[in-house]
């Protein structure tokens, strides 16, 4: 059994491997360019580290507004204690 479950695993592996080989082969080819004259790509620094920025705040900030709503929600659905079926019955009768 460890045999037969092994066969998928390497080949898993190796296209694992091998599609990292590609993105960084693809990372190194554009990047390098950006250190070895940077004065040329100012522009591409500055995009590349606003996505950077963007890509570490955006899902903060997503979180803390979901969270937000979820707490405000809560908040929204409780009964206030003057809303209660006693007093409101109470108030009925009380002319």
């Amino acid at each position: 059994m460890i045999i037969s479950g092994l066969g998928p695993a390497l080949f898993h592996t190796s296209y694992l491997a091998s599609t990292m080989m590609t993105v960084a082969q693809v990372a190194i080819e554009f990047f390098t360019p950006l250190f070895y004259y940077p004065g040329e790509h100012v522009q591409t620094i500055m995009i590349m580290s606003g996505v950077v920025i963007l890509a570490i705040v955006g899902p903060i900030y997503l979180a803390k507004r979901a969270y937000d709503r979820r707490s405000a929600a809560q908040v929204g659905s409780a009964p206030h204690p003057a809303d209660s079926s006693t007093s409101m019955s109470a108030h009925q009768l009380t002319p």
